[in-house]
């Protein structure tokens, strides 16, 4: 299944309620204390009989515990306590009284720390016990440790900070309380510094690191100090400006920190005072800002979810819930209307802010967390259901089976977090019955807070819900959507939890229908998934007491869906069955003991159990070669069909086992099934498990005689094929798996086959043999569940259960209290005759290996190969199977190499030899290892190349004896757990036993089972690493090396696994080993390809780059590997230089040490580099890119090495140059002068302290001025709200040049080397890109470092002569060069601007008016081609991006005048377009930079220069004007101020009477917020006047025409003065009609581009103003020009789309009210706007549904009017808007239309249709349009209904009938589309639907019905 959203939605919420929930277990902090009520009753599991007022600490553990196996649990106890301690000891080392800053960081032995977390991982893993002071003293520690690296982020290794987020977050659990606080600062530092640095500083970090801290943020949020709200408001709402990227990281990170809920404060209302009441209502007006960012919704969503679960009941949400829906309409993004809105919904902001919401999946999030939150809002005392049902009727159509599309994920993830938080939201709720709030305790009920009696759920809402949700879910159920049908299914199952009454019903008819239907197989399968997952309280009595009859059909028709032909239905009906026997047992009796009559099927199901089993076994009988290239080779899922049959048997009571068993054994005896040995094998496994004495006395002899002849003279094989004795070896082996002690009767006939075929030729029949010996040994040793049933041993056993009960436990599920466990656990027989078997087996291996070892040192040769390699096999099966036998080896223990401090491993069960004092094992661990590192050694040295296949087989046992202790590693266990958990999230969970947590017991063994496997996993991870270890690991690293790649392989991939299990320090023994392979010339190519597949691993990787000498070593060595030849070596080698370069992140330097060892890996590498000039340019890459690595914000880079970087910026390779680049880029970063800053607040107390704000807007033209001046650089800086303290330059200060000095002394003369600046700057120039803001910052830093003074001219005057030469000279010369080199020109100038930030005043108004403008942009500006424009766009923009107003006056003055002086001249001249063109597009990029900071400019830039260019006669300034005009505005808006933002209003100069910004007084000044929309409705009247005042002067010029050409021709002497003033007139006409469609197309532009935007809520307001211009320009446009009637329609549609507010939409539908309904459209003379405007109110409609629910009426009004519009066009868009809004409305709107309809209608009549004469056109009369009106409104009733038949649309369809032969043509075709369009929709389930109509009906509409049916040939 694809993954759904369920885990996304809240990560600190816990989904289960149940096991997880109660995973760490609380107790109190005194062992002999009393326990408080709160905390005892939360104990589970606690030994019978002690006195539970004083329990001790070993009675406290997890509840799964006391089901471990009995000799493991008595240990369990004392193995907790003594873990406990260390890990105290351990962690207290470092704790905050210890660790108390930075330096103290320096003394931290992290090999130690990282083992006491470790230490941590394991005991959590395990679920042993805590106190709660140990656990805050725990939580301490690990956050000061995080606290420490937020001070400085490498101070503390990344991996290091991401273990102790995964160990905080573990040890933070919702049902637990926890008497501590963490500051949100130093989370939030962590990612800031990591994740948000500046451009010019690099860091890297893991890829989980990020991740880990935004999880421990979530957890963490509800521990936050009681001020973090008001912190985090302060903090982050200066940065909410809607012109700065900024805007979304503060967003981002206030819906990841604000808490929504704190421990420590209980009180709601003061919580409700002092957190969410401050920032709710401002964030619900915040929302509006933004809206085409998908991220931006999901961050309030994910905020405002959590603030509705967690302050249930303490809001009032009606007054937001119009708002919200609204918003969550918008979310789903679905196509709406004849025109649908254009993609918008698709931008992403910066891609840090894809840790915080992730971008790939943030539609289907930000629906999920809307789901959520609409479930919490749910009461009876708002409208939240009825909006629900609302939204629910409007998206119901995208449900549909045959719509499919991009929305489809969305709304199915948005159907399954609805029902699954719902049922969460009852779960949690039924918790809380029948409790106040005094009794109440959270951490009994998933920590969820108390919500009020009022606010919880009742019947009647569950119903209502049931009622909204149910048909949504059964429409989805048989989508073409694989996602779909999936979410539907659990959706069903959710629902079927919550009010089964209602569900079920409808559900098994349509499951019915699914399973009889022939043709659809797609919806049997879907029926039998939905089956699967609601069987559970199908079944349930007390749940739904009539589910019980549904089960015969259920089985009747389920049989039929094992089919040979289907694997995907087969899979199917297996996971149904699956589902059903866990629940089901299958007992035949049918007795009962009480007043309840048992189920009819009981008596069924011997016959059902017989049918399978035939069925199963024709599938078996046609599977095909699972190894052939056949798509359904495999017909049968084996884990599926093992896990079915294990049920099957285990359910069954004993007399139909006995039935089944002689079906099963008589099929097996009577065929041979090669193809299907695995699942027939597996079918005998599951029936000897569940009946081992019988299964085992049948199967067993008639194996032995199908393999064994008796001879005379002894026993011997039968003659058998191959294949024969490999199937019944297979099948007795899984005959013999999990049958313990029964295997003692039948030992000698074991015996005898295992010695018959163990030394057979034939390596398949050995390796059958091993696996029987294998299955065997597993069987006598191993600890497993002994039964699989669905009720515990003790009562299935009972007679009461078998004759009576039985059938009560259907569906009934257990809780831990009732929960039994039944292990199997060798007993002395069975160890005894393992003993014997591996006794013989493995020593008689065991020698015979040693003799062939001691063959091949003697001679070099081995006689009998194949017996050595069946010896191989026997030691491996021994170690696969009897591993559990064999005690952990002791001696000669590496103690340097082991876990720090070395640990003894826990009990798991193994070494289960030494419990048996009658056992002596003649061999042992040791042994083996010997044995095998004594082969190695043989082979690699006599026969090395000989036999690849024998060394292959050394490896393959060596496995099972390191990594597989008991059977069990690490990735098989999670495997197994992620596994089990979704099962029992996804399928069973019991809603509806909320005090304690019940599941089927099947999944209860699971969850023990894996308790016991997690032992044993940290068992075998804490084995000690010995001296064979050692030998073994060798070996394994020879043989990784080895010339032959079957060999490599297997080792390579051996020698990891077994690795991974042992500590860090064993892998850094052989890591330069391996490195040391690279850069040898002695090697081979096998070797290093050997080498390269080992240190590519992700452990070997975070081992080289996590230590200093291992990656020096490495780095040097890579670089030496220069002299191999062969490609594909080179090609693995560049992969692993990818591979590291890509997992490289930031070594931590811990001491001097370290730095030093930083010093000398850089100076080594550098100098390896110098000394070799003849490299490959791929060897050149790699050193410059680990060096740009290298370079560290927290540490300078070797001044020694920096030239080598800067000389590289010259070399011949462009690659080399490009990265040479970067890096020194970096290191000018490090290196730059800083100049010093200061702190000032608004609230001053001196001058020198404060934000003079007042002054942001005003020109600096002098120099103490300039010195005496506050700077603000960024663009949010007080846009929303002021910081409390701004940091700004102190230029009171000089420059420290600390660093600089020695920078300088080192570079500059490599600078002033004669051409090198020259050279760089032909190089560069030299590429394919466009502009590089990397250069620019190159430069920038130049710029910065080599400053120009009153002395000196830096680097600019070695730049000056090469920019001139090579440079300037190339402006205007065509050629496709010159982009390369205006680009490298607009990167040294942009640089240079901003690099002379803190140059004084005076040189830089020099260099501006002396150099810049007059050299640079004087020549090139006006003559560079137009393809190098965009350059110098961006480099403008890079000019003046995030740098305060007054900083970049130079620049915005120059491009503010230039583009005055060029738009003034009008005429129409290529050229002169083009530079008009060319300064618009380079100021356009500055304005949008400056934003709101510079308004005077704006206002000049709108009133005195684009107003006066609207007519421009270029379409190309023409959008460009409109496209600044719409900028300008966007820019002029500003949020409403309040108290909140105490944000002091901006002043608007206004102009003199020289249209110049007036300098006089402030009073002749207005406040921004006096022109939020006045100064935009002055600018849309001045053109709707414009506009309306060229319309009449050009019907004034067509009148004065006219009448000229109508005047007498009688004055003949007058004709040539009249030509004369007609062609004059004419000419007049001509150029006004021009400036007119000029107007309106620069007015239409402008429109589109201002609700095309991310904010067009700076226009909303005027909505009603732009359709009035819009119409305006509409009516001139339909004959006269087609490209403005399209702009206006596109215009239309865009206006449609935007989100109004409540108000704002009201008064829209009121405006189209009157207009159309009132003044009967006469406001608008062209048809066009009405059909547009129709168009308008599709969308608009749509989405504003919630906000118009109570002007409905208005809305059907206004469609119903326009219904009778004169034009045809015009009518048939109302009758599909009608349509449209029908579906989404409730029945009783078309019931109460229809009437209307009828009577506009009338009766049919059979008129002849009147033909045109003349070419003119019929008249319409008012009566044909009147009744074509009522047959338009009949059709759009019937289309309303496109995939059901209410029960009077077969009424409606007759009356519209009636007209199909009507005169009108138009009324005739309107029916036969109705007609096609219904039965288009309807055809699908039209044998459901037609039964709807009565024999009459069909009759009267059959020939419609037959003639509108779609046909291929159409």
């Amino acid at each position: 299944m694809k993954r759904t959203f369920v885990d996304y939605v809240d990560d600190e919420e816990v989904l289960s309620g149940g096991e997880e929930e109660s995973e760490s277990i609380i107790i109190n902090n005194n062992e002999e204390e009393e326990l408080p009520p709160s905390v005892e009753s939360k104990i589970e599991g606690t030994i019978p009989g002690v006195n539970n007022k004083k329990v001790k600490l070993e009675e406290m553990l997890y509840k799964y515990h006391r089901f471990l196996p009995s000799d493991i649990l008595e240990k369990v106890p004392e193995e907790s306590r003594q873990w406990r301690t260390e890990l105290l000891e351990h962690m207290r080392v470092y704790s905050p009284n210890v660790l108390t800053s930075v330096e103290a960081l320096q003394s931290v032995d992290w090999n130690h720390f990282e083992y006491s977390l470790l230490l941590l991982k394991r005991f959590i893993e395990i679920k042993y016990p805590l106190l709660l002071t140990e656990k805050e003293e725990l939580c301490n520690i690990l956050f000061n440790m995080l606290r420490l690296a937020s001070l400085n982020i490498y101070s503390v290794d990344f991996a290091v900070q991401t273990k102790c987020s995964y160990a905080l977050s573990s040890l933070l659990k919702r049902n637990e309380k926890l008497n501590i606080t963490f500051d949100w600062k130093v989370l939030y530092d962590l990612l800031d510094k990591t994740y948000f640095a500046k451009f010019r500083i690099a860091t890297y970090s893991p890829r989980e690191h990020g991740t880990a801290i935004v999880d421990l943020a979530r957890k963490m949020r509800r521990y936050f100090t009681n001020n973090s709200t008001i912190e985090l408001l302060e903090y982050f709402r200066p940065f909410m400006c809607i012109h700065d990227h900024l805007i979304f990281k503060s967003q981002g990170c206030l819906s990841l920190f604000l808490p929504t809920r704190l421990e420590v404060c209980d009180d709601n209302e003061e919580f409700k005072k002092q957190h969410y009441s401050l920032w709710l209502n401002e964030f619900m007006g915040i929302w509006d800002w933004i809206g085409l960012y998908p991220t931006w919704d999901l961050s309030f969503f994910s905020l405002f979810s959590n603030l509705a679960q967690e302050q249930a009941g303490y809001i009032q949400w009606e007054p937001y819930l119009e708002f919200i829906f609204t918003r969550v309409m918008k979310c789903f993004d679905l196509p709406v209307g004849n025109t649908p809105l254009p993609p918008t919904y698709d931008e992403y902001p910066m891609d840090e802010l894809n840790l915080i919401t992730p971008f790939e999946y943030s539609k289907n999030l930000l629906l999920a967390n809307a789901a959520k939150m609409i479930v919490w809002l749910i009461s009876k005392n708002n409208s939240t259901l009825r909006f629900l049902k609302q939204l629910i009727k409007s998206i119901s159509n995208f449900y549909q089976p045959s719509n499919e599309g991009s929305w489809t994920t969305k709304c199915a993830d948005f159907l399954l977090i609805l029902c699954t938080k719902f049922g969460k939201r009852l779960d949690l709720e039924r918790g809380m019955k029948n409790k106040r709030i005094e009794e109440y305790d959270a951490c009994k009920n998933s920590g969820t807070p108390f919500i009020p009696e009022e606010f919880r759920l009742t019947e009647d809402e569950c119903r209502e819900f049931v009622k909204i949700v149910q048909p949504l879910a059964m429409t989805a159920l048989f989508s073409k959507s694989n996602q779909m049908t999936t979410c539907a299914n659990h959706s069903l199952k959710h629902l079927a939890y919550i009010l089964p009454q209602e569900v079920f019903p409808p559900l098994m008819e349509r499951s019915f229908y699914a399973l009889e239907t022939l043709t659809s197989t797609h919806q049997t399968i879907s029926a039998l998934e939905t089956l699967s997952l609601v069987v559970f309280p199908l079944l349930k009595y007390s749940l739904y007491p009539e589910g019980a009859t549904y089960l015969t059909n259920l089985l009747n028709l389920t049989l039929p869906g094992i089919d040979v032909n289907d694997s995907r239905k087969t899979f199917s009906t297996f996971k149904f069955y699956t589902s059903l026997l866990v629940c089901v047992p299958l007992c035949s009796t049918s007795n009962s003991s009480d007043e309840r009559e048992p189920p009819e099927v009981i008596r069924y199901f011997e016959e059902w159990s017989v049918q399978l089993l035939e069925r199963i076994f024709t599938v078996l009988s046609h599977q095909t070669d699972p190894k052939s290239n056949q798509v359904d080779a495999d017909l049968i899922s084996p884990n599926m069909f093992w896990g079915l049959c294990d049920l099957l048997f285990n359910q069954m009571p004993d007399e139909l086992l006995d039935v089944c068993l002689h079906k099963v054994h008589n099929f097996v005896n009577t065929n041979f099934l090669f193809n299907a040995k695995k699942n027939i094998a597996h079918m005998c496994s599951s029936l000897s498990y569940a009946y081992t004495e019988q299964t085992l006395a049948l199967f067993i002899p008639m194996l032995y005689d199908k393999l064994i002849k008796e001879k005379e003279n002894g026993k011997s094989l039968k003659h058998l094929t191959d294949t024969e004795t490999q199937y019944y070896l297979h099948i007795l082996g899984q005959v013999c798996y999990r049958t313990g002690s029964g295997l003692l009767k039948y030992r000698k006939q074991l015996e005898t086959i295992i010695e018959l075929t163990w030394n057979s030729e034939k390596k398949k029949i050995v390796k059958t043999c091993g696996k029987l010996y294998r299955n065997i040994l597993r069987s006598l040793t191993k600890y497993y569940p002994s039964e699989l049933r669905s009720i515990n041993n003790s009562v299935w056993r009972t007679e009461q259960f078998q004759m009576y009960d039985h059938w009560k436990t259907w569906g009934e599920f257990l809780s831990l209290d009732e929960f039994e466990m039944n292990w199997h656990i060798p007993s002395e027989e069975e160890l005894k005759f393992a003993n014997e078997l591996v006794n013989k087996y493995l020593g008689t291996s065991l020698t015979d290996v040693k003799s062939s070892i001691n063959e091949i040192n003697e001679t070099g040769n081995i006689q009998d190969l194949q017996k050595l390699k069946n010896r191989l096999i026997f030691i491996r099966y021994t170690m696969r199977g009897g591993n559990t036998l064999f005690p952990e080896i002791t001696r000669e223990v590496l103690e340097d190499l082991n876990q720090y401090p070395y640990s003894k491993p826990i009990e798991a069960g193994l070494c289960v030899a030494n419990k048996c004092k009658s056992v002596t094992l003649q061999c042992g661990y040791e042994d083996v290892c010997k044995a095998l590192h004594e082969l190695s050694v043989a082979f690699l040295e006599k026969r090395k190349d000989q036999d690849p296949n024998l060394l292959s087989k050394i490896c393959k046992v060596i496995f099972p004896m390191v990594a597989m202790r008991g059977g069990n590693t690490r990735y098989r266990y999670k495997k197994k757990r992620t596994s089990h958990e979704f099962i029992k999230q996804h399928s069973y969970k019991d809603v509806y036993s909320r005090t304690t947590n019940k599941y089927p017991r099947y999944l209860l063994l699971i969850q023990a089972l894996l308790e016991y496997k997690i032992r044993c996993v940290i068992h075998n991870e804490s084995i000690p690493y010995t001296r064979y270890h050692e030998d073994l690991m060798n070996d394994l690293l020879e043989l990784s090396l080895h010339t032959y790649s079957e060999v490599r392989k297997r080792a390579q991939s051996v020698f990891m696994s077994c690795i991974n299990k042992f500590s860090e320090k064993v892998i850094k023994r052989f890591l330069p080993k391996l490195i040391d392979v690279l850069a040898d010339k002695n090697s081979t190519d096998e070797e290093r390809t050997g080498a390269i597949y080992i240190l590519e691993k992700p452990y070997s990787v975070s081992c080289v780059l996590r230590d200093w000498d291992l990656f020096m070593k490495f780095l040097v060595s890579l670089c030496q590997t220069n002299h191999i030849e062969k490609h594909s070596v080179q090609q693995r080698l560049a992969q692993l230089f990818e591979t590291y370069f890509n997992a490289f992140y930031h070594i931590h330097i811990s001491n001097e040490s370290d730095r030093n060892k930083y010093r000398n890996l850089i100076n080594s590498v550098s100098e390896l580099a110098k000394n070799n000039t003849t490299w490959h340019w791929k060897y050149r890459t790699l050193v410059n890119s680990f060096l740009m690595l290298m370079i560290r914000p927290d540490t300078l880079f070797p001044i020694d090495s920096i030239s080598f970087i800067f000389r590289q910026m010259v070399s011949d390779l462009e690659k080399t140059r490009q990265i040479a680049c970067e890096a020194a880029n970096l290191i000018l970063c490090q290196y730059k002068p800083k100049q010093p800053r200061k702190i000032i607040s608004p609230e001053p107390r001196t001058r020198e302290n404060m934000i003079d704000w007042q002054v942001l807007d005003k020109e600096i033209t002098d120099p103490e001025t300039w010195k005496n001046s506050n700077f603000y650089e960024k663009n949010f800086f007080g846009w929303y709200t002021l910081p409390k303290q701004v940091e700004v330059y102190d230029y009171s200060k000089g420059l420290d040049t600390t660093n600089a000095e020695a920078f300088r002394k080192e570079i500059y003369p490599i600078f002033k080397e004669e051409g090198f600046v020259s050279t760089l700057i032909n190089m560069m120039s030299l590429r394919e890109d466009t502009f590089n803001e990397g250069n620019a910052q190159l430069f920038k830093g130049l710029f910065q470092l080599f400053p120009v003074t009153n002395e000196d001219g830096g680097f600019l005057d070695l730049c000056k002569k090469p920019i001139q030469e090579t440079l300037i000279s190339k402006v205007g010369c065509g050629r496709q060069e010159e982009i390369q080199f205006m680009a490298l020109l607009a990167e040294i100038i942009s640089g240079l601007i901003r690099g002379m930030k803190h140059w004084s005043f005076e040189i830089q108004d020099k260099l501006f008016k002396e150099y810049i403008f007059p050299e640079i942009f004087d020549k090139v500006l006006d003559k560079c081609s137009m393809s190098c424009i965009s350059e110098f766009c961006e480099a403008f923009e890079f000019a003046v991006c995030d740098k305060d107003i007054r900083r970049a006056k130079w620049i915005v003055n120059y491009l503010i005048e230039k583009v005055k002086i060029v738009l003034e001249k009008r005429e129409n001249d290529v050229m002169d377009n083009n530079i008009q063109i060319r300064y618009l597009k380079y100021l356009y990029g500055v304005v949008g930079e400056i934003s709101w900071r510079d308004p005077s400019a704006l206002e000049y830039l709108l009133n005195e220069v684009f107003a006066k260019c609207l007519t421009h006669h270029s379409e190309q300034i023409r959008e460009y004007i409109a496209l600044f005009i719409s900028l300008i505005y966007k820019t002029m808006w500003k949020p409403t101020r309040s108290q909140e933002t105490n944000l002091p209003s901006f002043k608007f100069k206004q102009l003199d009477n020289n249209n110049n910004p007036n300098s006089g007084s402030s009073n002749s000044n207005i406040n921004i917020d006096e022109l939020q929309y006045g100064s935009l409705r002055k600018f849309i009247n001045d053109m709707y006047n414009n506009i309306k005042e060229r319309e009449e002067n050009i019907q004034r010029l067509r009148n004065q025409l006219d009448n000229n050409n109508n005047a007498t021709t009688t004055e003949l002497g007058n004709g040539r003065e009249d030509k004369m003033t007609d062609d004059t007139t004419t000419i007049q006409l001509e150029r006004e009609y021009l400036d007119f469609k000029n107007l309106c197309k620069t007015c239409l532009c402008w429109i589109g581009s201002l609700f095309n935007s991310h904010a067009p809520h700076c226009a909303s307001g005027e909505v009603m103003n732009f359709i009035r211009l819009i119409s305006k320009v509409y009516e001139h446009s339909t004959s006269q020009d087609e490209d403005l009637q399209t702009a206006c329609h596109n215009d239309i549609i865009v206006l449609s789309g935007y989100p109004y507010p409540n108000y704002l939409a009201s008064m829209i539908l009121d405006f189209l009210h009157e207009t159309l309904v009132v003044k009967e459209g006469s406001t608008f003379v062209n048809w066009s706007i009405r059909s547009s405007l129709l168009e308008f109110l599709q969308i608009f409609g749509y989405r504003q549904q919630f906000v118009l629910s109570d002007k409905m009426n208005k809305l059907f009004e206004v469609i119903t009017t326009v219904l009778k519009d004169n034009q045809v066009e015009v009518r048939q868009m109302a009758a599909i808007t009608l349509s449209g809004f029908l579906k989404i409305s409730d029945s009783d709107y078309s019931k109460s239309l229809m009437n209307d309809f009828y009577k506009r209608a009338g009766e049919k009549r059979r008129q002849q249709q009147v033909k045109p004469q003349n070419g003119q056109k019929i008249q319409i009369t008012k009566e044909v349009v009147e009744r074509h009106s009522g047959v338009l409104g009949l059709s759009s009733i019937a289309l309303a209904f496109p995939y059901s038949v209410p029960d009077f649309i077969p009424e409606l369809l007759v009356k519209l009938a009636t007209y199909a032969n009507d005169g009108v043509q138009t009324i005739r075709e309107t029916v036969r589309k109705s007609f096609q369009e219904f039965i288009k929709c309807h055809s699908d389930m039209w044998q459901i639907h037609k039964t709807k109509f009565s024999e009459d009906q069909l009759s009267t509409l059959h020939d419609l019905f037959t003639t509108s049916s779609p046909s291929y040939y159409a």
